[in-house]
């Protein structure tokens, strides 16, 4: 990493730790010290500022040495997960055939076992080699969305936030079951 951006980064992290330091005990008793704070916080936030520019500039490299590796692996894994899921499928049709003729084996014995003295029939069992191991794997696709029960749907946030921002306690008839309250947050 270069050592100038290094050394900014950790000449912020040490002037934000003693800012903390020097204000992790605040306490407004008095107009003045209502005024100071205006000051104080915009000094904190000027310092989360540039730090979080400095993360910024220090991470970018890093992002886009990963989205350029993601990309020239892309097409390759694309193309072997397409390769695996067509191989999953033909075994699990293979599987499917093999089980259906051994049903249709032992439906025969059967029948022909009623003819004769047997009195028990051999199961017969799919011819299925073991060179693979065999797992379930469960899965779903919604079919009805209004049937869901209410206890499996997630609330979207993002936009129950937006509708509060913009229509304050005027959100709680279009979206129910939720509370609006607001916070106040001092900025400078």
């Amino acid at each position: 990493m270069n050592t100038r951006v290094e050394q900014e980064g950790k000449k912020l992290t040490t002037e934000a730790l003693s800012l903390y330091e020097s204000l992790k005990d605040y306490k407004i008793v008095q107009p003045a010290e209502y005024e100071k704070a205006s000051e104080d916080l915009r000094v904190a936030k000027r310092l989360l500022k540039a730090i979080d520019e400095k993360r910024r500039e220090m991470t970018r490299p890093l992002d886009e040495a990963k989205k350029h590796i993601i990309a020239f692996f892309r097409p390759a894994t694309d193309k072997l997960n397409q390769a695996i899921a067509l191989i999953n499928s033909e075994m699990a049709a293979f599987r499917r055939r093999q089980a259906e003729e051994a049903k249709k084996k032992e439906a025969e014995l059967k029948e022909t076992g009623q003819d004769s003295d047997l009195v028990f029939t051999p199961e017969v069992k799919p011819e299925i080699p073991k060179t693979v191991k065999i797992r379930k794997v469960w899965r779903f696709r919604i079919k009805d969305k209004s049937a869901i029960k209410p206890d499996f749907l997630i609330p979207d946030e993002k936009t129950i936030g937006e509708l509060v921002r913009k229509l304050h306690e005027k959100a709680v008839d279009i979206v129910g079951g939720i509370e609006v309250y607001s916070e106040e947050v001092s900025y400078v």
